[in-house]
């Protein structure tokens, strides 16, 4: 591995860690960072606050997801200059999603150019299952998109990137100002769809430890990540 990826990548670790643990009162247990090509993820891993487990304890998931919104709005910006910062790539775009009962969440960002000289694998095992299986279960949610690229960023994740997905419908809640409370539904909605499919671990022929979703409403395109065991 490039020393000079690897200590970025410990750099971005250790300052995503502590601006969650000032921002929430308590950090995450771990995270990874990981650059292929233009992309980086950031994977956290048993996260959650004092008055999140009461919370959730109460079944307030939705509560949580909407405070964790509103904070995560003001420290994307931090991350974002952070990562350029260090490995002098501009973020062009940057999503964000949480997993409530695993207590986890990923930070899936989109750079200007590729991080380090590192690739993507293109044609990994499974990808066209894996396709076909997103596009099948975005109609069902909503609409087939337009495109789907998906790709590989180590041996345990898979980056999935749709174009074109939303209705009519949707854009006019959007266009009434309601970004939050799509995203709210379509989040459970979709996760729903997502989770209750078994067909990733067969497509892919391991255990699928995660999933997150998240969208760009301005650019009609979303992020789906999928973490399996190595």
């Amino acid at each position: 591995m490039n020393s000079d990826m690897q200590s970025a990548q410990k750099e971005i670790s250790s300052f995503t860690g502590s601006l969650l643990r000032e921002n929430f009162g308590k950090g995450p247990e771990s995270v990874f960072v990981q650059m292929a090509g233009k992309y980086l993820t950031i994977y956290i891993r048993n996260f959650l606050s004092p008055i999140e487990k009461v919370l959730q304890q109460q079944d307030q998931d939705l509560i949580i997801d909407e405070m964790r919104q509103k904070l995560m709005y003001a420290l994307i910006h931090d991350i974002r200059a952070f990562i350029n910062a260090v490995t002098g790539v501009q973020i062009e775009h940057i999503y964000y999603d949480w997993n409530m009962t695993n207590r986890s969440g990923m930070i899936f960002a989109i750079g200007n150019e590729i991080f380090y000289d590192t690739v993507v694998v293109d044609n990994y095992h499974g990808k066209e299952e894996v396709e076909q299986k997103i596009s099948t279960l975005s109609k069902e949610a909503e609409k087939t998109p337009e495109k789907i690229t998906s790709f590989q960023m180590n041996s345990r994740t898979i980056a999935v990137i749709r174009t074109g997905i939303l209705v009519r419908i949707e854009k006019e809640i959007i266009r009434y100002g309601k970004e939050t409370l799509l995203k709210v539904i379509k989040r459970s909605l979709e996760k729903g769809y997502l989770h209750n499919s078994t067909n990733f671990e067969a497509i892919l022929d391991k255990k699928v430890h995660d999933i997150f979703v998240d969208w760009d409403f301005e650019l009609d395109e979303s992020t789906i990540v999928i973490i399996t065991e190595a």
